[in-house]
């Protein structure tokens, strides 16, 4: 028979030694080419296909945050085989280096040449006792009964129906979570209502190592954390500037996005680095800055678009707010602007001054862009000060250097030209970092490359699912759909957090909507009008910091006794990994859940440490690999 087949089918069947042959029989595939210009696709004469022993599962990479999508062959509980999946777009079937290496993950080849279960896989659960010295086999339900217990017992030891005001806050202070981004979108949705609902307010996951700043940065720009364009829209860029991140060796799916826009429409590529990566290699400029002088190296190019005309003006009049009138009151003076207040040595803003002047609820706005007192002229003036002598100066970057990327990037300023700037934790990892992440888009905004095709800021993820759990709410201040958390000190009840949270105009007048609906989906008939909805039952926080480090100070004080530690392993990933493991000693008990034995799991018998002076009870739950009786895997095959 003559058969059409998809793109995906026909890459199938010329990979038969990719996917293995021993796993298929009696296939037979014979490409006979059509002879007509309007049939394009091969036909083939096709024997009967027949898998044989492998099982097909779609599947996602676990590495990066590219999103590849995968093909995974089991033979029973073994995973024998990975491929890339052709029909994915980020990656249209290819695999990286990280990618072709997953498969490890499950099983190794041993020395007879054979696929066997990596050694270091947890396929039990694992407890270590108070000052024990070693791992113990336990079963599941021992394991899930003892931990239901120790959970309890600390939440009815600490829990806090009302705070010293009288306000409900019904949370525990400790138990703390911290986890992640190496886990879907629907376990974490279940994680954050889990922790919510026990009363847990001490929780985060690597977003906050990697990417918080990315949320607070994009977000104040257009209402969103997350990268503005697809990796698939990088064919329709005309020049990338990339500041901060390396994709060709973190991200290398990437490249060959990239790739394919210098190969087609002969995009240029611009690497502003300390160091001079792989990507850099691959850069039609190259300017080397010093660490920490992003800023000024983005205001310079910024000051350059401006004085020399650059920038996109229709674009910036009609879809930024660079024409709305600012309050006279307002001022920049020596660097500091309206409104400092210092309180017990602590420096911080009150920004009445900088609200819009208004007419009515109506923004004034001047679209010729000259009035003093509008938002153009005011960052015209505040960037005027980054010359590109200064910012030289500042940067270490040679003068001609810095101008040809001025030249080149800012040629993306008009409407048929498309400027993709990409950056990564080069720019987040700062104390300062989300002022990084919000130049980034002020530039992007002056050029016009936001909402347009292979323009925008393109955040690239480090982990397979920062943006998504984030979304799905897993940092401590933002409930699912970054609906900002209920505080003590400011929401007594509904009504007040509704007055004080949803603004009159844009998206986030619909907060009520929101949040009202979440509750109705966690309290179902419940949840009511008469009673706000089940509003108090949602831990409310102390205003304080409740994210990582704060949490692991907590832990160190004393006052955090139980902890989970769900897909992530921040006695390596964390800020400072010492104080963290030290830290961890003084837990009651603690959760792990992984794939292998992480250094959190083991911080106890860690080098230096001695286990007997060690009272923590450790919990290790493998992922994913677990076997019913009959010896079959027991869920799902997307964690590998």
């Amino acid at each position: 028979m003559k058969q059409r087949i998809s793109r995906r089918d026909f890459l199938k069947y010329l990979g038969l030694g990719t996917a293995g042959t021993a796993l298929l029989e009696g296939a037979t595939a014979i490409p006979a080419f059509a002879g007509t210009a309007e049939d394009k696709l091969p036909t083939f004469e096709m024997g009967p296909l027949k898998i044989k022993k492998a099982k097909e599962t779609a599947s996602v990479c676990a590495f990066c945050g590219v999103g590849c999508g995968l093909i995974v062959y089991s033979e029973g509980d073994r995973i024998i085989h990975i491929e890339g999946d052709p029909d994915n777009p980020n990656n249209e079937g290819s695999m990286c280096s990280k990618g072709i290496a997953l498969g490890d993950a499950n099983t190794i080849v041993d020395k007879n040449r054979k696929r066997v279960v990596n050694d270091r896989r947890i396929m039990d659960v694992l407890y270590r006792a108070p000052n024990g010295t070693k791992w113990e086999k336990k079963t599941w339900e021992w394991a899930l009964a003892e931990i239901a217990k120790r959970v309890k017992k600390t939440r009815d030891e600490s829990f806090e129906e009302k705070d010293a005001k009288g306000v409900t806050v019904n949370r525990t202070q400790a138990i703390a979570h911290i986890g992640s981004a190496s886990c879907d979108n629907e376990e974490n949705y279940l994680f954050q209502k889990m922790m919510r609902s026990l009363g847990v307010i001490n929780f985060d996951h690597h977003a906050r190592l990697c990417h918080s700043s990315t949320v607070t940065g994009l977000a104040q720009s257009f209402g969103r954390g997350v990268m503005t364009n697809s990796f698939t829209d990088y064919k329709n860029t005309d020049v990338f500037f990339i500041i901060g991140a390396n994709p060709a060796e973190t991200h290398p799916q990437i490249m060959r996005h990239l790739g394919i826009a210098v190969a087609q429409r002969g995009a240029k590529v611009i690497v502003a680095d300390p160091r001079f990566t792989k990507t850099a290699t691959k850069a039609d400029i190259y300017a080397q800055h010093r660490p920490g002088t992003d800023i000024a190296f983005l205001y310079g190019m910024m000051n350059y678009a401006i004085e020399n005309n650059l920038y996109f003006h229709d674009y910036v009049v009609n879809y930024t707010n660079a024409s709305y009138l600012v309050s006279p009151d307002y001022a920049l003076s020596d660097g500091v602007f309206t409104g400092l207040t210092e309180k017990d040595g602590k420096f911080s803003y009150d920004n009445k001054s900088w609200q819009y002047q208004k007419d009515g609820d109506v923004v004034k706005k001047d679209p010729t862009l000259q009035d003093p007192l509008c938002v153009f002229q005011i960052l015209k003036k505040h960037l005027s000060r980054y010359d590109i002598k200064t910012v030289c100066k500042v940067t270490g970057t040679p003068e001609d250097t810095f101008k040809k990327v001025c030249d080149l990037f800012c040629s993306t300023g008009k409407p048929d030209k498309a400027g993709n700037l990409i950056y990564a934790m080069g720019i987040t990892q700062h104390t300062y970092g989300a002022q990084n992440v919000r130049a980034t888009a002020m530039l992007q905004l002056l050029l016009g490359n936001i909402g347009i095709a292979g323009g925008g800021v393109n955040a690239q993820r480090g982990e397979s699912n920062v943006q998504g759990s984030s979304d799905q709410g897993i940092l401590y201040a933002n409930l699912t759909g970054y609906v900002g958390a209920p505080s003590a000190t400011a929401h007594a009840n509904l009504k007040e957090y509704l007055e004080k949270e949803t603004p009159k105009t844009s998206f986030w007048s619909n907060k009520p909507k929101f949040l009202i609906s979440m509750l109705k989906a966690w309290y179902g008939d419940k949840a009511t009008q008469a009673n706000d909805f089940c509003f108090d039952y949602l831990p409310k926080h102390t205003g304080g910091d409740h994210s990582h480090m704060a949490i692991f100070e907590k832990m160190a004080e004393g006052s955090i006794k139980g902890y989970f530690a769900w897909g992530q392993n921040p006695a390596v990933g964390g800020p400072n990994v010492i104080a963290a493991r030290k830290a961890m000693e003084n837990l009651d008990w603690m959760v792990a859940v992984d794939l292998f034995e992480t250094e959190t799991a083991a911080f106890w018998h860690r080098p230096g440490a001695n286990p007997a002076d060690i009272k923590t009870e450790v919990f290790l739950l493998p992922t994913a690999f677990s076997y019913e009786k009959e010896g079959t895997v027991a869920n799902s095959s997307r964690w590998i």
